[in-house]
């Protein structure tokens, strides 16, 4: 009986190997080789803790994602903002910093996976993945308050009288936590003035002495 013929291997349309660090999809193989699938991380006590720190992130994202239904299940129809009253208020700040916290939890988990994934994951970025999405909270309160305010004037100020407005606000900062406070940065540069310790005057080029020739 004669055999079937040997088909050849599919071709994959990748490089074997492509420079490590990078990102998809410049770096679709992780800097591995095609068919390399087994993991760079021998060491057992670093899988643990980047497995901690993954279980420490998605009980974050639980929470606050949690804590935003919660939240609009217990007040459905309070006013937001400051039109609502000391209750609207709390309601806007509770949830602003659980929107901010879920973006910025979502963050810290998309970096957590990428620094596996490429072998650059280490132990000093871990007060980074944990605290950036609790700092998120307050930063994405402050936004808001400032938008409501008036103070910013990218957004109507009766816009975060809208449930849907402050979460979709409070992610965003989350997700872009250096964006937001760059623009709080600018807010404070109107409110207070920029001092010269931040940013000192050009000093003006010395005018040359008539007397002296010039080479």
């Amino acid at each position: 009986m004669d055999l079937p013929p040997k088909l050849d291997a599919p071709k994959i349309d990748a490089p074997e190997r492509t420079p490590a660090g990078g990102f998809y999809p410049s770096d679709p193989l992780d800097g591995r080789v095609l068919g390399e699938w087994r993991s760079r991380h021998y060491d057992e006590v670093a899988k643990k803790q980047y497995w901690g720190e993954a279980t420490a992130v998605l009980v974050m994202v639980v929470v606050a994602m949690g804590g935003l239904v919660a939240t609009l299940s217990l007040w459905p129809n309070e006013q937001l903002g400051a039109d609502g009253g000391a209750g609207g208020l709390l309601v806007t700040m509770a949830l602003a910093w659980l929107a901010g916290m879920l973006g910025g939890a979502t963050l810290a988990m998309k970096w957590l996976y990428h620094s596996v994934a490429k072998g650059i994951w280490h132990v000093d970025r871990r007060p980074w993945r944990l605290l950036s999405p609790i700092a998120s909270g307050p930063i994405s309160v402050l936004l808001v308050l400032l938008v409501g305010s008036g103070l910013i004037g990218v957004f109507d100020a009766r816009a975060i009288a809208q449930p849907r407005t402050v979460i979709a606000l409070g992610i965003l900062v989350g997700l872009f936590s250096d964006s937001a406070l760059a623009k709080l940065s600018e807010v404070a540069g109107t409110i207070f003035g920029v001092t010269e310790a931040h940013h000192p005057k050009p000093s003006k080029p010395a005018m040359p002495n008539p007397g002296e020739k010039t080479p």
